[in-house]
């Protein structure tokens, strides 16, 4: 018998959410030598696989390529920052596809488009210095410089790349577009559903971590403030906790009042004033201080809860993104390129006939992981 509460649960995700993913391709700048790798090894006495020596290639000459680097991971933490993993495997973090409201999705898009278009401006200006910064490398590197470890102009427009692709989130109702046997479709279904669960949660105890990173940040550093400790306070501060607040009210995956109102009262007791009204009022900064730990302290011990059917969280279920990996390899470094697969939805054709094969199908699902296997 089909849960019509996974069916609910499913249509709303569907309407509500697409996936996203982003690929971002940024050129290293460093290269392996073999050469000198071979002669350290062979002075040190050590066995061929002990290590190998990465050069710098522009180094002392690096300040237009840092700069398209920056550029380029300014994207992909951008996207991290604005979306919420979808996967049913906790240590997915922030690889492969993403959920983003729908309603945030031409915003996004449009986002995503000025940004890019500031890290081609930023790479065409590392194409046009690459001449200079080259001449000054071979200076600094002396006998290790080889010209043929360096791409040519050209080929660099494609060693940095950023896209980013969104697609409709699949409903669980799309099983009844298959032509497979009626206990199949009912087993898939139920696959399915359980797995978005999983995906549900761990969307939401991302969104958790990310709440609790931003209050944590101002609990530290406005109780410094308080107590007249040197530090500084930058817009961000409050910045990114509104970010958060938005994140929220957007992303309330299972319709739950409690983070609603979560995101009210951070907005209404932490937000009311811009972080440069605490820089001369400590007695301002211990209050807004104090409203934090105390919202810290509730949320941070309320776990998700884990349910195969629609049902409310405890009052705050809400985290970050991982932070983006620091390009270390040479050459290319890809991360978080995949397409979207999905089914095609397409108009249900004239059903034919398919033969219910009952012990067949029986086997079939028995055989079937459904703790392991996701469809996505």
């Amino acid at each position: 018998m089909e849960n019509k509460q996974d069916d609910n649960l499913s249509n709303a995700l569907s309407s509500s959410y697409m996936l996203a993913s982003c690929s971002v391709r940024v050129y290293s700048g460093r290269k392996t030598d073999k050469q000198l790798t071979e002669s350290i090894i062979s002075q040190s006495g050590a066995v061929s696989d002990a290590g190998a020596f990465v050069k710098k290639l522009f180094a002392g000459a690096d300040a237009e390529l840092k700069e398209v680097q920056a550029a380029y991971n300014h994207i992909r933490n951008w996207f991290y920052a604005n979306s919420l993993q979808w996967t049913s495997n906790n240590a997915g973090g922030a690889r492969g596809d993403r959920l983003i409201a729908t309603g945030d999705v031409m915003g996004k898009l449009g986002e995503f488009a000025n940004l890019k278009k500031e890290a081609e401006l930023a790479r065409d200006k590392f194409i046009a210095a690459l001449p200079s910064a080259m001449s000054k490398a071979a200076a600094n590197l002396g006998t290790m410089y080889d010209q043929t470890n360096y791409p040519d102009p050209a080929e660099l427009a494609v060693l940095f790349d950023a896209g980013l692709n969104v697609a409709p989130l699949p409903d669980i109702q799309d099983f009844d577009r298959l032509t497979i046997p009626g206990k199949l479709t009912v087993g898939l279904k139920d696959l399915y559903a359980k797995q978005a669960d999983t995906c549900i949660d761990n969307a939401l105890k991302e969104m958790q971590q990310r709440t609790l990173d931003a209050l944590n940040r101002m609990v530290t550093q406005l109780t410094k403030l308080s107590k007249g400790e040197k530090t500084r306070v930058y817009k961000s501060l409050t910045g990114n906790l509104q970010h958060m607040v938005q994140m929220l009210r957007n992303n309330n995956l299972r319709n739950d009042p409690a983070l609603d109102l979560l995101a009210t009262e951070i907005e209404t007791k932490l937000l009311k004033y811009d972080s440069s009204a605490y820089k001369d009022n400590v007695s301002l900064a211990g209050v807004v201080a104090t409203h934090a730990k105390e919202i810290v302290g509730r949320i941070a011990v309320v776990p998700v809860v884990v349910a195969t059917t629609p049902v409310k969280t405890e009052v705050g279920v809400l985290a970050q993104s991982d932070e983006a990996e620091v390009i270390v390899a040479e050459g290319v470094e890809t991360d978080v390129e995949c397409e979207i697969v999905e089914a095609p939805t397409v108009e249900a054709e004239e059903e034919e006939a398919v033969e219910d094969n009952s012990e067949e199908v029986d086997a079939m699902l028995k055989s079937m992981d459904f703790d392991d296997v996701f469809f996505n």
